[in-house]
């Protein structure tokens, strides 16, 4: 049986294929959208507790084994977790495909910066209902800082128990029938022995590895490598510098950026956690927003870069020579506004930073600030000859998330200054496969 649109839901699994194979799909409305009653609200803890009530009345249906599964991209990951979190008895399995895990870390003000283009397309572009609707816009705006609204579009993982089928992706912030038939129809197919992680690298040139087994991500076999900044030559280097060197860019200038290179003599994989820790000092200015970017490069210099969906047309090409960074792969980006870079000790780890929020730390003039920026996780082969270039910038260096939505422009003045080697050692830390 093909796919028909008429029956399938945005983002969902597919009557078409999965009534065929055993299964009966629901695709309800959340609160407050088309024709469900009550007043909306966006990526909140009330949808796991909607959902809790939607799986104990399915679960009565005559039609209902009594065991209930979720499946879905995006939004209808994220609401995997919301109720997952909420310990549903009929709840047996969950699938998030791509669905952030913190509203506000992840999404909405992503390195404390309020990026507002893609929230403001949900709200204004996808909850349509008969209520109110909650504006999220306004909250940002309200509310920069972290508190009890946005820990409430936090779902509670240490709650979650059920099975998860887990798909995350290399790209940004977004079938499995045997899953399925183990959890929801009680088949003894063996899915227990299935490896707990499977990880794919990309070369960016047509030989990318998929489907790589692993007992947990980043492998085991991962060694925490610092690549130090040297702003004399420009380059990555295995030792800090002796001397301390500044590197610069006037923001409001063509060259708003600045860039380390380092070249591979040998096969060097990288799988995990990239993370920056860099010293800075804005000149005439007290905070600044920095965007960093980990790019492979050809043997020639060139930059690689790979489409993630198979639709390779001339209109694709428009859309994503800037921006729609959720159509091509350009690299492992990062992003920090650096009064809010008071670290989280709690959540914080040597592999992966995580910022607080609850606080604004202006700089004041001269100040040099030590900072440590996460990069989205990455899965890169180079092969000898080829490099990787690492750009700091006053500027948002992919663009948008999604095409057609507004893109955030950094809030910067002044002359930003990177200093590297001495007493201000700053450096890029990947994770480089030792195997």
């Amino acid at each position: 049986m093909g796919s028909s649109l008429a029956w399938k839901s945005s983002e969902g699994a597919d009557p078409a294929y999965w009534c065929a194979q055993g299964y009966a799909i629901c695709n309800p409305d959340i609160r407050g959208v088309l024709d469900c009653e009550g007043n909306s609200v966006l990526w909140d803890r009330q949808d796991g507790r909607d959902c809790y009530d939607l799986i104990e009345w399915l679960a009565k249906q005559e039609w209902c084994s009594g065991k209930v599964g979720m499946s879905g991209t995006s939004y209808l990951a994220v609401s995997q977790w919301f109720t997952a979190a909420e310990q549903p008895p009929h709840l047996v399995a969950i699938n998030p495909w791509e669905g952030v895990s913190d509203v506000y870390r992840d999404l909405v003000m992503r390195g404390g910066m309020p990026d507002i283009g893609f929230p403001r397309q949900l709200q204004d572009g996808s909850f349509f209902g008969k209520n109110l609707k909650e504006d999220i816009l306004s909250e940002v705006e309200r509310y920069p800082l972290m508190n009890d609204l946005w820990e409430n579009k936090i779902p509670d993982f240490d709650k979650i128990t059920v099975p998860a089928y887990v798909v995350a992706s290399y790209s940004n912030t977004l079938h499995l029938h045997r899953f399925f038939d183990r959890y929801l129809k009680g088949e003894e197919n063996g899915w227990e022995q299935t490896t707990r992680v499977r990880y794919s690298l990309l070369d960016l040139e047509g030989g990318d590895t998929v489907n790589i087994a692993a007992d947990q991500f980043p492998p085991s076999d991962v060694l925490l490598t610092k690549s130090y900044l040297d702003g004399r030559t420009r380059a990555l280097t295995t030792e800090a510098p002796s001397g301390e060197v500044a590197a610069s860019y006037v923001v409001a200038s063509n060259q708003n950026a600045v860039s380390f290179v380092t070249r591979f003599d040998r096969e060097t994989v990288m799988v995990g956690y990239p993370k920056a820790r860099l010293w800075v000092e804005a000149r005439d200015a007290d905070d600044m927003d920095l965007f960093v970017l980990v790019q492979k490069l050809d043997a020639h210099g060139t930059p690689l870069q790979a489409f993630t969906v198979p639709n390779h047309s001339a209109v694709n090409h428009d859309l994503t020579d800037h921006g729609a960074t959720i159509l091509r792969y350009k690299g492992s980006d990062g992003r920090l506004r650096v009064s809010a870079r008071h670290l989280d000790e709690t959540l914080s780890t040597d592999e992966v930073p995580a910022h607080s929020f609850d606080r604004v730390e202006k700089l004041s003039p001269g100040e040099i600030a030590e900072i440590e920026i996460e990069l989205m996780p990455i899965g890169l082969v180079f092969h000898p000859g080829e490099q990787l270039r690492f750009v700091i910038s006053s500027r948002n260096l992919l663009g948008s998330l999604m095409p057609a939505i507004e893109e955030y422009v950094g809030a910067n003045r002044g002359q930003h200054v990177l200093h590297t080697g001495g007493a201000h050692p700053s450096y890029l830390q990947l994770p480089i496969l030792t195997r």
